[in-house]
């Protein structure tokens, strides 16, 4: 074994080649100097106390003259600077309760007093400040902010955090039983029982954990009652201002709005040349624009909105797979008219499209499942040079190329029947005829059950059935032309 040594530490190498660091007090010593491990070169006062935070950092609390502060008072600077902030409140103006924060640049100071207080002491200056329960719930939020920031020094929790915790959190369970996804409160019914079971452990003992937990639960309850504008508007404004949340502004981004003239023309493009495949894919994207009052919402509409993307595009590409193979199969028959050549040519462009675009897709939206990728997704689909509009045909080209691709190959089997029919024999001009004949009522029939079936899904205000058809025929066509004649 080889030995290497020093004055401050010794190697040793092992038969396997590892090598072991031995520490002398030297190498301590010099660790020791590390600003790691360096103290504080100042004493705390007498009249300050030092608190550390559950995460780690510490603050000071001085109870003469109830000032909280998270600034270093060890330094003498910052100390004096605060005695001379702490000036402009003598503790014998403040009441029992309240205390007085230092913080930042000793600019911003806050008065913060118990909760017990905001609610049971009707005459206090205040109270008669906060005239509204709005402006009551911002407060109280300031201060369970305040003991979630400098929970260590509290002596007694306030006694009605756990009450009312519980009780906002049985609201918010209700709200999702009632509202379901469109529910807007922060906490999922998952997170509501576990919350729940968490505060029902919780001992009657004072615990620095116990008033964090606290604090910080009741802080998000009131930040979100802040967000709803608690106590501002009665029933019917609040259900219009939560209707107008729900709808994205696609004003100030989408082109085909600032530009009402262009509209015409996409709306023409998406009809004739995508067959209206766009529009569905364009509800779907402003469905995923809604933001419903919880992120965990929006990560599963997004994660819906994926997952029906990848799925569309597996279709897709599946079928146009099978039909590309066809298609080449056909090319391979021989004396085939050019006019079905050129048509199944085009039919094997289309699909080639179809499904580079579909595997493209496919890999760059199944691995983008993560809240961030959402944000600079949406983003962009809105700011883009396209907007909402010109997106959805984007992300339509797969179907639309597919179904392009099918019109092709259904044009170039009918030019490769109807080639047949000027033949001498009258046997193959007869199965010419028989087969045109079937394939004009089959196109005839999905066309009627396509068209029928992109309606079923949209409500129409009034009957559009057959029947009906056939009375409004009988009721006003006929008589009209009856009336004609007789003029005539």
């Amino acid at each position: 074994m080889n030995m290497e040594s020093s004055n401050t530490s010794s190697r040793s190498r092992t038969s396997t080649g590892a090598t072991i660091a031995v520490v002398t007090p030297d190498t301590i010593a010099l660790s020791l100097k590390s600003p790691a491990f360096a103290s504080p070169s100042f004493a705390i006062p007498d009249e300050w106390q030092p608190y550390v935070h559950p995460q780690g950092w510490v603050y000071f609390v001085n109870r003469a003259r109830k000032i909280i502060t998270e600034h270093d008072i060890r330094d003498v600077d910052v100390r004096q600077k605060i005695e001379v902030h702490s000036q402009e409140y003598p503790p014998e103006t403040l009441d029992e309760d309240m205390e007085v924060q230092l913080h930042e640049s000793f600019i911003s100071l806050s008065i913060i007093a118990t909760v017990s207080r905001l609610t049971e002491l009707k005459t206090s200056k205040m109270l008669q400040w906060m005239n509204a329960i709005f402006i009551m719930n911002r407060q109280r939020r300031l201060y369970w902010n305040f003991l979630w920031r400098f929970p260590s020094h509290i002596e007694h929790c306030p006694e009605r955090a756990v009450k009312d915790a519980s009780d906002a959190l049985t609201w918010f369970y209700t709200d999702n039983l009632i509202s379901g996804r469109a529910s807007t409160v922060p906490f999922s019914k998952e997170e509501c029982d576990e919350l729940r079971s968490l505060l029902q452990e919780l001992t009657p003992q004072q615990s620095v954990a116990k008033v964090h937990f606290l604090a910080w639960l009741l802080r998000e309850v009131c930040s979100f009652r802040n967000a709803e504008d608690y106590g501002l508007h009665t029933e019917k404004d609040l259900r219009r201002i939560k209707q107008e949340r729900k709808q994205p502004d696609l004003s100030a981004s989408d082109p085909t709005v600032m530009l009402p003239t262009i509209f015409p023309v996409f709306s023409c493009l998406i009809t004739i040349l995508f067959f209206g495949i766009p529009r569905s894919y364009l509800i779907h994207i402003k469905r995923s624009l809604e933001y419903r009052g919880r992120l965990n919402n929006m990560q599963q509409t997004w994660e819906a909105y994926i997952t029906r993307l990848t799925r569309e595009y597996s279709h897709f590409l599946l079928i146009s797979t099978v039909l590309l193979s066809a298609t080449v199969s056909f090319l391979a028959v021989p004396n085939v008219s050019r006019g079905s050549q050129m048509a199944s040519i085009i039919s094997v462009f289309s699909s080639l499209g179809s499904i580079v675009l579909g595997v493209f897709s496919i890999w760059r939206h199944q691995g983008s499942t993560k809240r961030t990728d959402s944000y600079a997704y949406m983003r962009n689909a809105r700011h883009g040079w396209l907007g909402i509009y010109g997106h959805a045909i984007l992300l339509s080209l797969p179907a639309a190329l597919l179904v392009w691709s099918i019109i092709a190959f259904m044009v170039s089997i009918m030019v490769y029947t109807a080639s047949d029919v000027a033949s001498d024999s009258p046997l193959v001009r007869a199965s010419s005829w028989i087969s045109l004949a079937l394939f004009l009522i089959i196109i005839v029939a999905v066309g009627f059950a396509v068209h029928s079936l992109s309606l079923m899904w949209t409500f129409q205000p009034t009957d559009f059935g057959l029947r009906a058809r056939l009375r409004w025929f009988f009721r006003r066509v006929i008589p009209l032309s009856r009336s004609t004649a007789t003029l005539v």
